[in-house]
């Protein structure tokens, strides 16, 4: 049997913070809030989140007195909003940073990729969220339109251009991304890239392109990797993936047949498979499928496991 995320939320999409947008412009709120002593902190570094290493794992948030030595003024705080009553911050420390003597030896930062389904959803979606904000503001400290220096408002959620002929506000990047599942009859279509580790198979993905609906997305990325013709293109869910910065868009599809033509930088191989050939090859090894972090592994267990895909 399959074991994969089977609860009916993507990993980091089911976080209950309330972001209470319109506090982020009332800087006297913002300011007593970072002032509270009840408020935390997340620290991201080299684009990882600080964990207790114990089983079981857990997320680590500081008081302003453990951060307020951390903060440096090239990564300014970010207010992510309220979780439970608890208001959080999110910051960067720099690379360089010695994480090693500056926090015990029971933390260390991990990456998401390797921790986000051994967190709550509460703390994966609140990771993923500050993991994705520090990345924009790292990405973002020039103007795309002038060159000139960007400044952080509004609580960390606008970089605003600080030459007076420009003033530019730039707001947080989402790159939409299309992924599905693709089947034909009995049969559900596994792909893998060449830079995959061996044995590797997942579902079509691809990013939206401007000027384009996610529904002509998913029908172009198939047909562009694989030559098929997809039918009954329906929505299934979404997902933030802080990798650096998108959101995955996951649809279910029919294929007309099964000849597929391969676009080989794309798509290295591709195999049709039911469930029963798919448990074979589980069984001796020679498929390995996505981690249950991702939407592709709930995608594909869901069809495993006989019913429709929800």
């Amino acid at each position: 049997m399959l074991s994969y995320h089977s609860k009916k939320t993507n990993v980091f999409a089911a976080g209950t913070l309330q972001r209470v947008s319109e506090s982020r412009v009332d800087e006297q709120y913002i300011q007593s809030k970072l002032h509270d002593p009840a408020t935390r902190f997340i620290p991201v570094w080299k684009n990882k989140n600080l964990v207790t290493a114990v089983d079981p794992i857990q997320s680590v948030y500081l008081s302003y007195d453990q951060a307020t030595p951390l903060l440096t003024d090239s990564a300014p705080l970010i207010f992510l909003g309220i979780l439970e009553g608890v208001t959080y911050f999110a910051f960067a420390l720099p690379d360089d940073s010695p994480v090693a003597t500056l926090f015990p030896a029971e933390q260390h930062f991990k990456d998401l990729r390797d921790i986000g389904v051994l967190l709550t959803q509460d703390e994966g979606s609140l990771y993923a969220y500050a993991r994705a904000l520090v990345h924009w503001h790292r990405t973002h400290q020039y103007c795309g339109r002038c060159g000139s220096k960007t400044l952080s408002i509004e609580g960390g959620h606008v970089l605003q251009c600080i030459n007076p002929n420009c003033v530019l506000r730039h707001f947080p990047r989402t790159d939409a991304a299309i992924i599905l599942l693709i089947t034909y009859r009995e049969h559900c279509l596994l792909v893998r890239q060449s830079i995959w580790p061996e044995g590797m198979y997942a579902t079509v993905a691809g990013f939206l392109e401007p000027g384009e609906s996610l529904e002509n997305a998913v029908a172009r990325e198939v047909m562009e990797e694989t030559g098929l013709v997809l039918e009954n293109i329906q929505y299934h869910s979404s997902q933030p993936w802080p990798f650096p910065a998108s959101i995955m868009i996951g649809f279910t599809a029919q294929s007309t047949s099964m000849d597929y033509k391969l676009d080989q930088v794309e798509i290295e191989k591709a195999v049709w498979v039911t469930r029963e050939e798919l448990a074979e090859k589980l069984q001796n090894g020679t498929i390995k499928l996505p981690p249950p972090l991702s939407i592709a592994s709930r995608l594909i267990d869901e069809w495993y496991k006989g019913g429709e895909v929800s």
